[in-house]
Parts: C-alpha cells; structure tokens; sequence
C-alpha cells in the first residue's frame, strides 16, 4: 500500500508514491477537483466540437471535402485535446485551471509515450462500446483505495495526478 513519509520529511520533499518511494512534486489531487477538471475539459470539446459541426454545415453545399475534413477533426479533437496537451504540458485546460498536473511515478514531467497509454487505449474502448468503457474507466480512481486514487489509466502509463502547490 502506497503512504506519504512522515510529516517531517514531507514537507521538505513532498509526497512520495510507490513501491520505490519516489518523490512526486505536490500531494494527492481531491477526486473533486479532478472531476470539475474533467466536467471542465469536457465543456471546451463539446464547444469546440459544435463550433466545428457549425461550420462544416454552413459550407457543406460549396466545398465538401471541406466538411468532412471539419467533421472528422470535430470527432478527433476530443483524442488530441487530452493527449497532446497531456503530453507537452502534463495539464489539460480543466487541470491547469486547478492547479492539477499528470507526472510519471519518478516524478518526473509525463513523455509521449506516458500520455499515449493514459489517452489512447480508453479512447479507443470508448468508441467500440458506445461510451460504456470510458464512463466506467473515468470511475476508475474510485475504485483505488490508495492515497493518490489513481485510475487504470493513471496504473497503465505509470502516471499521478497531483494538486500542485501553490
């Protein structure tokens, strides 16, 4: 089971996560926050969403190519929001908004790979089951007892979120 270190060496280090005991800057990110984070993003891809089906619409009788190019991204930015801005900034807008941030288990800034195996694989089992698999994995971190409650992606690519100190 995953504890912080004492009090003493906590505030000097920070939380520390996994069998390895490795620092991790911030502590455990609320599972509130986390959700209005979530609730958050999801407000932007659905505006971005809307405002992409928008135009595809409004000049689909002139240029079609054009509205299936504005129909595919506005089906596929939901996958690029979360994974590029997970992946350059460990934060999507929601999280940045909260102070919360994705970081590998070391500590260190998440990579590519780590942001690809937290996004993609639930983004994909999402789509085959009509939403079913990404409502139950977005419940996932209720389902961890540990302190850092984190969800199967979070286990997958070896990432934590964390509330960032102030």
């Amino acid at each position: 089971m995953t504890t912080p270190v004492p009090s003493d060496q906590a505030a000097i280090t920070g939380w520390w996560v996994g069998p390895e005991l490795a620092p991790v800057p911030g502590r455990p990110a609320p599972l509130a926050l986390r959700l209005v984070a979530r609730l958050i993003d999801a407000a932007l891809v659905v505006m971005i969403a809307i405002g992409l089906f928008a135009t595809a619409l409004a000049i689909e009788s002139s240029d079609s190519f054009l509205s299936s190019v504005l129909i595919l991204l506005a089906i596929t930015q939901s996958l690029a929001y979360e994974f590029v801005l997970t992946a350059v900034f460990g934060q999507t807008a929601g999280k940045m908004l909260l102070k919360l941030k994705v970081v590998l288990l070391s500590g260190e800034p998440v990579t590519w790979s780590a942001a690809a195996l937290r996004t993609i694989p639930w983004y994909v089992a999402s789509s085959c089951t009509l939403g079913l698999l990404g409502f139950v994995q977005a419940l996932s971190p209720l389902f961890d007892t540990e302190v850092w409650h984190r969800g199967w992606p979070d286990k997958l690519a070896k990432t934590v979120v964390v509330h960032q100190k102030l």
